[in-house]
């Protein structure tokens, strides 16, 4: 199905990533994930893929338990992709403390783990959620900064939810980008 995409975006110059969907409840299930993802990166020639990972693993919201142990977890879905596909780019791209407060402390320690840090900073609100966007810019930014790796934030569509509220702020990108530049900014 994603073929003719693909062949569209590197035709128009576009790098094409992977990304998927981890559970990561234990550090089996996060290597068995991890090898899988990097199988599939690799049969679309990924520059980098993007990991996400968010209730199953990170618990404490959404009725989840989490992993007991959430870093142990992760560390060996990398490792895993790692062995399998060591020149692709990982991107962390999963819940934060931010969310689940299973994970405080850790952001750093995880967000270490990865080649480039590109958090969701979705945000809404009538004027696309601005004040919500710049938290999430500027914690994220400041993770990325503190392990000495890339900042990607992945921001929200434009799109407007059933409520009339727009995800994200594109003048409020702008001036963050001016402020906190990211390396590479991805859109959901």
């Amino acid at each position: 199905e994603s073929g003719p995409v693909i062949e569209a975006a590197r035709a128009a110059g576009v790098p094409v990533h992977s990304w998927s969907w981890a559970n990561c409840r234990s550090p089996q299930e996060g290597a068995a994930e991890g090898a899988a993802a990097a199988q599939a990166a690799l049969a679309i020639g990924a520059p980098a893929h993007w990991v996400n990972a968010e209730h199953q693993w990170a618990g404490g919201y959404m009725g989840q338990a989490g992993a007991p142990n959430p870093l142990e977890a992760m560390t060996a879905l990398v490792a895993a992709f790692r062995q399998e596909a060591p020149g692709i780019l990982l991107v962390f791209n999963c819940t934060t403390s931010w969310i689940s407060s299973r994970l405080k402390g850790l952001d750093e320690p995880i967000a270490a783990l990865f080649d480039v840090y590109g958090p969701m900073v979705y945000s809404s609100g009538k004027e696309g959620g601005s004040k919500t966007l710049a938290k999430k810019w500027a914690r994220g930014y400041g993770n990325a900064q503190a392990v000495g790796i890339p900042f990607a934030p992945m921001i929200g569509s434009g799109r407007r939810d059933e409520k009339g509220n727009y995800w994200t702020n594109l003048s409020t990108v702008a001036e963050l980008q001016a402020s906190q530049p990211a390396d590479w900014i991805a859109v959901w």
